[in-house]
């Protein structure tokens, strides 16, 4: 499973470069569009708008990520993705309908997150929902 998303996002990032344009939607799209045992809640805001390369990258590959850890980790069968700007910022939350009795330790998954995003000025927190995680990302537009 690890290696379809691994090839499903190299495809992704690939589709925002094609042709020197930016479709950051087309890439999430096809990033969650063929994961099997996944119902999968997509909300792009449409006033989203990504213009910068490096943060669409580290966002898709933070949405890969966060499906990656669901499918190990959560025993889930629903996941939300959400994603919109507010405040200069691109703002982002990942959570299921999965269980998890406390937060775990920050593996190679998470700590991989938590550099892409700081390497383009955002951050990342992780919160409690239910009995489930929710990741939450935040990448100031205006310093790129």
């Amino acid at each position: 499973m690890a290696r379809l998303l691994l090839s499903d996002v190299r495809e992704a990032v690939s589709a925002l470069r094609d042709k020197g344009e930016l479709d950051f939607r087309r890439a999430v799209a096809l990033l969650v569009e063929n994961v099997p045992q996944l119902s999968i809640s997509l909300d792009i805001s449409a006033d989203l708008s990504i213009d910068d390369v490096e943060i669409a990258d580290a966002i898709v590959r933070c949405v890969q990520e966060g499906i990656t850890n669901t499918l190990r980790h959560a025993d889930a069968t629903q996941i939300w993705i959400k994603l919109w700007q507010e405040e200069g910022a691109v703002q982002f939350t990942i959570h299921d309908d999965g269980f998890t009795a406390d937060v775990p330790a920050e593996g190679n998954g998470r700590k991989g997150m938590r550099e892409r995003l700081q390497r383009v000025g955002g951050r990342l927190q992780l919160d409690r929902i239910a009995n489930a995680l929710m990741l939450r990302g935040e990448i100031p537009l205006a310093m790129h």
